[in-house]
């Protein structure tokens, strides 16, 4: 909104800036503390407050040993006031959306590969974003073993893929062919997971990788095939300590609360403290990101749509 400025007669102009600074004052209850949160100067404020009641012709508020209170007109005023910049906000935000780009006439299909379903929320977050843009375009999500996905990212450039990756054990790094590009996202500590009941667990202030693998273990993330990529990470040694591998997120922790078991995952402040998370003594990550092919980079539909997710994780657009 523009500012206010003086009409004939010394009369303001009145704003809708202007009015949600009455708004806050009567929500502080405070001309002080309302300029402290609006970033004001408390001069600056009163004048404000001065003019607008100049220009109505009445008092909207009347000020005490206590500080301030709202009169009689002073309540109709607000009301007015709270419903005008509701009316300006909705408007403002109308406009924003008019001013996004729209592009209908794309019929592209794209392929978009996860290899745990803890990762969907995300994706989804993603598409909804892309399909403001993009109604017309296609997209097919597919859970896959994360082994099989950067060949299928290698063999379409119309395919982008949510991809982890461990960092801090070479032999287990998968090595990426030369035309696909993965960017970081985000990466957790991998941790050791136990229910608190547990009283093995509680004996462990840190564990390797070869202690995990002697335990009674449940592992979350699956595919067609029954395959895991923490269940592969762990190895063959440890195949005949797993009990189950699970690809609902509640029945992976129901079997947890359930059972003195063990498991291998990303920390995870979302947890909320259910579980114990034990240190890797082997100081391993994972990092979750985003695998693609170098076309798919140049590409103007999947362009757009890795951008969308790499502004969601803040981090640079691809140009």
């Amino acid at each position: 909104a523009a500012n206010s400025r003086a009409g004939k007669g010394g009369r303001y102009f009145v704003n809708t800036e202007h009015l949600k600074y009455l708004l806050t004052i009567a929500e502080c209850q405070s001309i002080n503390r309302a300029a402290n949160r609006l970033h004001l100067q408390h001069q600056y404020l009163s004048k404000v407050v001065a003019n607008l009641e100049s220009t109505l012709g009445f008092k909207i508020f009347e000020r005490d040993y206590k500080g301030i209170r709202v009169t009689a007109t002073g309540k109709w005023a607000l009301e007015k006031a709270r419903a005008i910049t509701s009316l300006v906000e909705e408007l403002e935000a109308g406009m924003q959306i008019a001013e996004k780009k729209f592009y209908p006439q794309f019929h592209d299909e794209v392929k978009l590969y996860a290899a745990m379903s803890d990762q969907m929320t995300l994706i989804l977050e993603g598409l909804t974003a892309f399909r403001n843009y993009f109604p017309n375009v296609s997209v097919n999500v597919i859970e896959k073993h994360l082994h099989l996905i950067p060949k299928e990212v290698a063999n379409d450039a119309a395919t982008i893929a949510f991809y982890n990756r461990i960092i801090g054990w070479p032999e287990k790094e998968i090595t990426l062919p030369p035309e696909l590009c993965w960017i970081s996202l985000m990466e957790a500590p991998l941790v050791v997971l136990a229910n608190k009941n547990n009283p093995l667990a509680a004996k462990y202030r840190s564990m390797s990788i070869s202690t995990l693998m002697k335990q009674e273990l449940v592992i979350y993330g699956s595919d067609e095939n029954g395959g895991s990529f923490l269940g592969d990470f762990l190895g063959e040694k440890a195949a005949g300590n797993i009990k189950y591998t699970v690809s609902n997120y509640e029945i992976f922790c129901t079997l947890l609360r359930q059972n003195p078991y063990f498991s291998i995952a990303p920390s995870s402040k979302a947890r909320s403290g259910e579980f114990l998370e034990i240190p890797l003594k082997e100081n391993l990550k994972v990092q979750k990101g985003l695998l693609f092919h170098k076309d798919a980079a140049a590409a103007f539909v999947t362009k757009n749509l890795l951008n969308i997710y790499l502004e969601q994780f803040h981090q640079s657009l691809l140009e």
